[in-house]
């Protein structure tokens, strides 16, 4: 299975996949948080924007310093983020 790529959208971890829908979750909803290594969960929410909660395993930017890939679990088909430079000094500021 191919593990699911989400850009970085805010600083709440909040996955907008599309803005076709409306959130599955709204910001700072934690109660109704996906949990990060729920891959049915997430894969139903595709097209949505929801808040996904969970442990980073493993982050770090890439040679080129363009993307930083952040791990949610060890499973090939658990949640991968990819953050993108330009929203760097974002992170920054949140952690």
């Amino acid at each position: 299975m191919r593990r699911a790529i989400v850009s970085m959208g805010t600083l709440l971890l909040l996955c907008a996949v599309s803005q076709a829908k409306e959130p599955a979750t709204q910001p700072g909803d934690w109660a109704n948080a996906i949990d990060a290594t729920d891959v049915a969960a997430i894969k139903k929410t595709v097209g949505s924007n929801v808040l996904v909660k969970g442990k980073v395993v493993r982050a770090q930017w890439s040679v080129s310093g363009k993307v930083m890939r952040a791990e949610f679990g060890n499973k090939p088909d658990e949640l991968v983020l990819i953050i993108f430079s330009s929203k760097k000094d974002d992170m920054d500021k949140a952690f």
